[in-house]
């Protein structure tokens, strides 16, 4: 899904609006205007974008050898 395709732009009779503009630029999204889907999307977009993924994936692999050998250590108690 291109979550690029929903922008909206700022209301203009908002008060708030020349300050938004200034400081984010006019395109806005109010976000419980979107689907759950494209909000999903765009969340996790920008979290992968800004995320050391390498060492997202050796820590799930860390991750994962310590429950093997928690496992084994409860294996072992019984």
């Amino acid at each position: 899904m291109n979550v690029s395709s929903f922008p909206d732009f700022a209301k203009q009779t908002d008060t708030r609006t020349v300050a938004f503009i200034r400081q984010h630029g006019d395109i806005s999204v109010e976000l419980d205007a979107l689907p759950v889907d494209v909000l999903r999307a765009r969340i996790e977009d920008g979290i992968r974008a800004r995320m050391d993924m390498e060492a997202l994936d050796r820590v799930k692999r860390t991750e994962g050898v310590e429950r093997s050998r928690l496992a084994e250590l409860i294996e072992g108690l019984n």
